[in-house]
């Protein structure tokens, strides 16, 4: 290539370079631009560069569940801090806000929130109910609110929680952090699950529309 060519001549050696559209971010070479700055940066750099991507291509996808799994061993360690330093003889689940936050962001890292149906329904003229019944999506109305989250929370109580008078704020605590570890992976299973499911939704509408 002249560009490559040229380049050498200006001394820069095993020059890459990338076509893009900087309109149309899912064609030509935007994609590989993207991994090349995620293979160069340091550790810390590249988990927060990979989390501020939007293209939602399934190499980028990939890297967004390693860094996301990464994660929760840290939330539900402050998760289980929070639960034991609250009342044991109450039913506070101080826990419930930290995880669903984090939560949300599986949504909407992995293109499954409300705001991303909202568009691919309105990119494919289709209310975002038929979206999500297509895909038999759950999340959205589990992490609508906290109330509907707890509710989904406490179905893990019985594996992990024990009669207030029975443990110690110690124990709780170490208790809570392994629910909110199980809690964490299924809620980022069934997002995993999801967003691959409403791909292939878009790439048989996209299909239809060509056809």
């Amino acid at each position: 290539m002249d560009i490559i060519y040229n380049l050498g001549k200006g001394g820069i050696k095993d020059a890459r370079v990338f076509l893009i559209n900087s309109h149309r971010t899912d064609t030509f070479d935007f994609e590989k631009l993207q991994m090349s700055f995620i293979q160069t940066v340091s550790d810390l750099k590249r988990d927060a560069m990979i989390l501020s991507l939007t293209t939602h291509s399934k190499e980028i996808l990939e890297r967004k569940v390693d860094v996301l799994r990464k994660h929760i061993p840290t939330i539900a360690h402050s998760a289980g801090l929070a639960a034991s330093l609250s009342k044991t003889e109450s039913d506070e689940r101080p826990e419930i806000t930290l995880l669903l936050n984090e939560a949300r962001l599986y949504a909407i890292q992995l293109g499954i929130n409300i705001e991303s149906l909202n568009t691919v329904a309105k990119n494919f003229r289709m209310d975002v109910s038929v979206i999500k019944k297509a895909v038999n999506m759950q999340s959205p109305a589990l992490l609508s609110s906290e109330r509907s989250f707890l509710q989904y929370y406490k179905t893990f109580d019985d594996c992990y929680r024990q009669s207030p008078d029975k443990i110690s704020s110690g124990d709780l605590g170490r208790n809570v952090q392994s629910q909110c570890k199980t809690v964490l992976k299924n809620i980022l299973d069934m997002c995993i699950s999801e967003s691959n499911k409403l791909h292939l939704q878009i790439a048989d509408l996209s299909e239809l529309e060509s056809a």
